[in-house]
């Protein structure tokens, strides 16, 4: 029986002053805008303005302020609404350095390890040629480490934190950094501060580095996005190439403002079943996801469709069984298999039926009882479970993301927390949902996946041809899940020639929080 943990949920202060806001844009228009005595039709205009602008301020100001407070009882789930967070699991440091099983309670103790863990960092990210202070890791089995593949562009304000954390939790052994051309600046003065750091090693990749000549001058007269795009997918194909060419195993293809984590239950805020069948459940990304449903920013809050039938996500009935094949390819390795010493064939669906419920019930145990702080890395975590569900039968997952909003923590003014981008952004859209999440990302163990003619097809999911990963990892059934940080407005508006990252995109994602 699962161990049912209450989260005490913390009060934030609303950190968006509207009216303020309302009444600087005044304050500042009459300031440009001097009114003369001279011309009393110019005052005249200004007054009638003045008259018919307040009216609608303050209509504005009392509906966001509703919304903002009373946003969880509007009704709809996938409308991003007030996003509610707690200290445990809104902060990467706060839920798995300083706690890899799910945060319960908010105490002063619990703060000053976070502190203490931030404080560790921070005097790491200072040292160039030294070693940084070492985290106890709980256990005498020497591993090698996990790697990375990470391109970038203009990403320094990100980057340190970013290799620091990863350095600590996973640990981050082996990272190549492939730098966009268009990036005005480097990250090599990081990187040489942390490559050869306690066998940490890094790469630093150009174009030249992973693309024939053709590549490249290909890449040189398509459109950015385009050239984005298809660098990207290219590079992810060469990381991986190149980490199974040298011995490496478990490579997570993320990016700079995106940290893996340990997905710890948490009975109050993990996602309910939305599609109940018998036994079996889809959640919303996962039923999305499966039945091809595309969403896009202006259809998202409208969206209808009938699930005729319950896809288990382990390969059961996969795209293999979609395109008329009989038989999945994960059937011919089990098909031997016996549990209780009792045999079972391949083609017993009543069998596997039963294993999609078991299956799911032995993750969920697994999330209700992760590793603290200190305890265990992530690689540590794996190598304990190696024989274990899902680890046995899988090389590959591709990861829930669970995205953190631009509204800056004011609960702590402690100047090492107000460093850390994991810190300072504590409020999450709601787990499991598509709205605001989207897609996730890949965590693979190169070693075992057959990488001949391996092609990136999908940015998210690199591993999106294979049956053992499907096509999404259900929230509640993923050990991990990557948090996704939209940082400061000057952080992520930043990048020049991001076709993405228009004024219109930018104000919809801000306007929201």
């Amino acid at each position: 029986m699962l161990n049912r943990r209450t989260t005490k949920q913390l009060p934030f202060k609303k950190l968006h002053d509207e009216e303020a806001k309302f009444q600087n844009i005044f304050s500042s228009y009459f300031r440009d805008h001097k009114i003369k005595q001279k011309g009393s039709r110019i005052f005249s205009r200004s007054l009638l303005v003045f008259s018919c602008i307040l009216p609608l301020g303050i209509i504005y100001i009392i509906v966001t302020k509703f919304i903002y407070n009373h946003g969880s009882n509007l009704g709809t789930d996938v409308t991003y609404g007030r996003m509610r967070a707690n200290h445990a699991d809104t902060s990467v440091i706060s839920a798995t350095l300083s706690n890899f099983r799910k945060r319960t309670t908010y105490s002063e103790t619990a703060d000053s390890e976070v502190l203490k863990l931030a404080n560790n960092v921070t005097r790491a990210y200072k040292l160039s040629n030294t070693m940084p202070e070492e985290v106890s890791l709980g256990t005498d089995v020497k591993l090698p480490g996990l790697s990375a593949c990470l391109l970038v562009k203009d990403d320094n304000s990100r980057l340190t934190e970013w290799i620091a954390y990863h350095f600590f939790t996973l640990p981050l052994r082996s990272l190549i950094i492939g730098v966009d051309p268009s990036s005005k600046q480097l990250p090599s003065p990081i990187l040489n501060r942390w490559n050869g750091t306690d066998g940490l090693q890094i790469w630093q990749w150009s174009d030249e580095d992973y693309m024939s000549d053709e590549e490249v001058e290909k890449r040189s007269s398509k459109t950015y996005l385009d050239n984005h795009i298809q660098r990207h997918k290219i590079f992810f194909r060469e990381c991986l190439l190149k980490f199974e060419e040298m011995g490496k195993t478990w490579t997570m293809a993320i990016d700079s403002d995106e940290f893996l984590v340990f997905n710890a239950l948490d009975v109050e805020g993990d996602p309910k079943k939305y599609f109940l069948y018998g036994n079996f459940y889809e959640e919303e990304a996962f039923a999305r996801a499966h039945h091809n449903i595309m969403i896009s920013n202006w259809t998202n809050y409208f969206w209808n469709y009938r699930v005729a039938w319950f896809q288990e996500w382990m390969g059961k009935l996969d795209r293999a069984n979609r395109n008329g094949d009989s038989r999945n390819p994960i059937l011919d390795e089990l098909e031997n298999r016996t549990i209780d010493d009792d045999y079972i064939p391949y083609d017993d669906m009543e069998y596997w039926e039963e294993q999609a419920v078991n299956r799911t019930n032995i993750l969920v145990e697994m999330r209700a009882d992760m590793p603290k702080v200190g305890e265990m890395t992530i690689e540590q975590y794996i190598h304990q479970h190696k024989d274990d569900i899902p680890f046995v039968d899988r090389y590959g997952f591709y990861l829930p993301r669970l995205l953190f909003s631009s509204v800056k923590n004011d609960g702590c003014q402690d100047h090492n927390v107000k460093k850390f981008q994991t810190l300072n952004f504590r409020q999450h859209a709601k787990k499991g949902h598509y709205r605001g999440n989207y897609l996730g990302k890949t965590f693979v163990d190169v070693s075992r996946f057959d990488m001949k003619d391996f092609v990136v097809s999908n940015l998210h999911n690199l591993m999106e041809s294979s049956a053992i990963l499907g096509d999404f990892s259900p929230y509640q059934d993923s050990l991990f899940r990557v948090h996704h940080y939209l940082g400061s407005y000057e952080d992520y508006s930043q990048r020049s020639g991001d076709e993405r990252r228009n004024k219109m995109v930018i104000r919809s994602l801000y306007s929201v929080y």
